[in-house]
């Protein structure tokens, strides 16, 4: 062992004196040593060592109870020796090795018994005293228990189970360290020991991860401190010990349910909630933020704010819960915390009642931070379309509510205004822009309000529409005009609103008061020139208003000559020219209603030429065209749709004039030009789709009428694209590019076409039909020709048993093709195809017979082969008779086309009189099979 580990080691046991602690002088040895002869020992502690190393070297040491006073007190000398040993930096090894041995020898000897349990217990203290400072901790436990176990009830017995605790717990054996501790306590529950032991008890339960019984213990530790000292008021060791209590539990709590457990673990407590009870959660929290931890740190600190929350320590735990939140980036958690902040610590709640505000001035300046805080965001969510303007108002409400002299109340109050402005709520906007602006001293926005109030009024006589109470709703425009004009003279807006007003009251009626609203722009010397030509407007706005349109058009076109120069705002200019088309385009209406179409027309057609970026103008061109669509105008109608087209392609009545267009086209008979047209109403996204399906097919087959082919393709291939259903139609289509493909002679892409008609029959099931099949069977049998083909031109050559199989294989294939052509029932397909079987039975036996003979054959040889040749025949052109047949007798059931005919012709040749069976060889049937 170290000298520095010694050193502590001694430290660590203070106590443990003998039960006589007097006699443990070396002066009071004196008389003992006389007794049996000789000197007295010296008072210095080495010299009197060294008078009892002595005198238990002589023979009056043989008296049992001399021996054993001088053994002890040297023992104790030796161990006081290597203390200043230790404490001087010298080894000390030797004196505790000699008191060791003394300490056993003492409770060994037989003198020693008389001595008491007393001192029994003492040396056993001291022998592990001198163990442990000699680095021999097993030994030393040894002697401890030797001690408990010897006398349980000695006074010594706490602090040996104390030190057996230490032992077992440095050995990080926690279930005997538990015990020894618990050991402890019942043996002394306030002594010396008990606070360190309920403190490490407390950590072997930790260890064992027994938390909700390490909360019993260390609990006891801060009560025992705090219960009468404050935090703040503890010294170092006392503080540190509180404070690692504390962070001991508050790792368990978070082991557990985090403050959950904090608050199951108070509710347990049969006194309720100690002072320091928020401390608990104060030390979770701040666990947690170290752990970067951060929702569960504000869970913590707002844990104790729910539990107590009209303690005093409540809102400032709450407002860490928040910064917690704040700090590691949850924004919407913190605002949740906020909410919650604002709820319990209202000025009007229950926190405040008794409290001086002025003493709590964070307090009120964190409610207000956080109700401007939770404003300003569930504002801002609004207008990201992410939240409610309801929510938004609430929290301005609470904070005018809360804070009603405060400096920025004013602009709170506009804010609210701006909130409900953009929700739509207009009448609430109105009232607050009202209050913003009048109802506070003089401040900043206090103008932008009263305007704001104008615009809102504006916009509530724009709702009104034609509603009963909209005179009311124009005329409070006209009051919000000219209380701002009153109260903010010198605003620039103020000519803009003043002529509004003359304008609302030229538009009901109240051309007097609309008069004196207009004057006071014009007698402003200060108004810019635009206000003012405006002001001059009332007469050309009364004209209109009065229907008489011309009129109206001379005096804006006046107008605008008037303020040429002055270069009036755009704003303005636009609404005059907007006025110009509306005038025109009543106009047009008006000789439209009358049944003059050319001048109706005309009007319509002329907007464009006075004011050609106006709306209006577009649906004045779309209006002419309409008018001479439906006068039957097919030529003038179709020009006008695609001049349109070509001058507002995006407009709204874009899909409809080219709907229009396509049908005046297709009047004319115009196919090169009607087809590009439907084939652009086909892809107008709103149409439905019968309209674009029926373009499309309609656009298809005027490419075809018109010559161009190609497109007429292309327009069936986007047809089957986009148009798979209903699937008659979509058959159709492929009928049609497979004709197109055989007339340009392309057999590869007809061939594809045919077998898309044959998998679109066959992918219908139960809704095939006749055409379907009728479609599918002739494209069967189409496709079945060029395997006939090939088999036909197939020839034998001996040596036939080589030649036959290659034609037989080709032969199958060819009466496969055939008959699936025939299965499909449809009857013309029917008879070709029975056809066309009878005659590949017949053309192989003509085959046969045909062959090239063997060479070198001899006569005999040679009519031998004929015979063997005319046996392997004789099948083939029997079963083409019946197939023939089997034709010709479906002339009973009235089916008498070509190919029953031909069957009939083949018959009267084959079998000019009835014909019997007869036996036939196998050998190159066989072949075939």
């Amino acid at each position: 062992m170290s000298l520095a580990a010694a050193i502590v080691m001694a430290a660590l046991w203070p106590f443990g004196s003998g039960p006589d602690p007097d006699a443990a002088t070396v002066g009071d040895a004196g008389p003992l040593l006389t007794e049996a002869g000789a000197p007295p020992p010296p008072a210095d502690p080495v010299a009197a060592a060294e008078a009892y190393a002595a005198f238990l070297a002589s023979p009056a040491a043989a008296d049992p109870s001399m021996r054993v006073t001088a053994m002890r007190r040297l023992a104790d000398l030796r161990l006081e020796a290597a203390e200043i040993a230790l404490m001087e930096g010298v080894s000390p090894l030797g004196y505790l090795e000699e008191a060791v041995r003394l300490y056993r020898a003492l409770l060994a000897d037989p003198g020693s018994r008389d001595a008491g349990p007393a001192w029994q217990d003492h040396w056993r203290y001291q022998l592990a005293r001198a163990e442990a400072m000699a680095g021999r901790d097993a030994a030393a436990e040894t002697v401890l228990q030797e001690l408990v176990a010897a006398q349980p009830g000695s006074p010594l017995a706490p602090e040996a189970w104390f030190r057996i605790g230490e032992a077992r717990f440095m050995a990080r054996d926690w279930m005997a360290a538990e015990d020894a501790y618990q050991a402890t306590l019942e043996l002394e529950r306030d002594g010396p020991f008990s606070e360190q032991a309920r403190y490490k008890l407390g950590w072997t339960l930790f260890k064992q991860s027994l938390h909700e019984q390490s909360f019993v213990y260390f609990g006891q530790v801060i009560d025992g401190r705090l219960g009468t000292t404050p935090l703040e008021a503890l010294d170092r060791a006392g503080r540190e010990l509180v404070d690692d209590s504390f962070r001991a539990m508050a790792i368990g709590f978070s082991a557990l349910d985090g403050a959950a457990s904090v608050d199951a673990w108070l509710d347990a407590r049969p006194a309720g909630d100690p002072d320091w009870a928020w401390l608990s959660y104060t030390r979770l929290g701040e666990l947690y933020l170290e752990q970067e931890r951060w929702t569960d740190a504000a869970a913590a600190f707002g844990a104790w704010a729910r539990r107590a929350p009209l303690d005093a320590r409540a809102p400032v735990l709450q407002a860490r819960a928040i910064d917690a939140l704040e700090e590691g980036g949850f924004a919407t958690e913190a605002l949740a915390a906020m909410a919650a902040f604002a709820e319990r610590f209202s000025l009007q709640g229950d926190w405040w009642q008794g409290r001086d505000p002025a003493a709590h001035e964070a307090i009120r300046e964190r409610l207000k931070d956080s109700l401007d805080t939770l404003a300003a965001h569930h504002h801002a969510a609004f207008q990201a379309g992410t939240g409610t303007a309801a929510t938004a108002a609430g929290w301005y409400r609470r904070w005018l509510q809360e804070f009603p002299a405060a400096p920025e109340a004013a602009e709170r109050h506009f804010l609210l205004a701006e909130l409900y402005y953009g929700d739509g709520a207009l009448p609430e906007a109105a009232a607050a822009y009202h209050a913003a602006a009048y109802a506070y001293d003089p401040h900043p926005q206090a103008a932008e309000a009263g305007y704001a109030a104008v615009v809102t009024r504006r916009d509530l006589a724009e709702q009104a529409g034609q509603a009963e109470d909209a005179a009311s709703a124009e005329l409070a425009v006209v009051e919000a005009a000219l209380l701002f004009s009153d109260a903010f003279p010198a605003d620039p807006r103020a000519p803009e609103v003043e002529l509004e007003a003359a304008e609302r009251l030229m538009q009901l009626g109240r051309l007097e008061a609309a008069r004196a609203a207009a004057a006071r722009v014009l007698q402003r010397e200060d108004a810019p020139p635009g206000p003012q030509a405006a002001a001059r407007l009332v007469s050309a706005h009364a004209a209109f208003d009065l229907a008489d349109y011309a009129a109206a058009e001379q005096d804006y076109l006046a107008w605008q000559a008037a303020t040429a120069m002055a270069e009036p705002g755009a704003t303005l200019a636009a609404s005059v020219a907007e006025r110009i088309a509306a005038s025109i385009y009543r106009q047009g209406q008006a000789a439209a209603e009358a049944g003059e179409l050319d001048l109706a027309v005309g009007h319509f057609e002329r907007i464009a030429a006075a004011v050609p970026d106006s709306p209006v103008a577009a649906t004045g061109q779309h209006d002419a065209a309409a008018l001479l669509f439906n006068a039957g105008a097919w030529s003038r109608a179709a020009g006008a749709y695609e001049a349109f087209l070509a001058t507002w392609p995006g407009h709204a009545l874009a899909a409809e004039a080219q709907v229009s267009l396509a049908a005046a086209l297709v009047e004319l008979g115009d196919a090169s030009r009607a087809a590009p047209a439907l084939a652009a109403v086909s892809a107008l996204p709103g149409e439905s789709e019968d309209v674009r399906r029926a373009a499309l097919w309609q656009a298809a087959a005027l490419y075809e009428e018109s010559g161009d082919t190609a497109r007429a393709e292309q327009a069936l291939r986007d047809y089957l694209d986009r148009f798979p259903v209903p699937a008659d139609a979509a058959l159709e289509a492929r009928h049609r590019l497979a004709g197109l493909a055989g007339q340009r002679n392309d057999g590869p892409e007809r061939r594809r076409w045919l077998e898309a008609i044959i998998a679109t029959h066959e992918q219908a099931g139960a809704e095939a039909t006749a055409r379907s099949r009728t479609l599918a069977a002739a494209a069967s049998l189409e496709l079945a020709m060029p395997v006939v083909e090939r088999f036909a031109a197939t020839t034998l050559a001996p040596p036939l048993e080589r030649s036959v199989p290659e034609k037989a294989k080709r032969m199958r294939a060819a009466l496969d093709a055939l008959g699936a052509a025939a299965a499909y029932g449809v009857a013309e397909v029917t008879t070709e195809s029975a056809f066309r079987m009878g005659e590949l039975y017949r053309d192989m036996a003509k085959a046969l017979m045909g062959s090239t003979r063997p060479a070198g054959l001899d006569p005999e040889t040679l009519d031998q082969y004929e015979m063997l040749l005319e046996e392997q025949a004789f099948p083939f052109e029997e079963d083409a008779i019946a197939i023939h047949e089997a034709n010709a007798a479906r002339a009973r059931d009235g089916l008498y086309d070509q190919w029953v005919i031909a069957s009939f012709e083949v018959l009267a040749e084959m079998v000019p009189a009835r014909w019997n069976r007869q036996e036939t060889g196998e050998s190159v049937v066989e072949l075939l099979r």
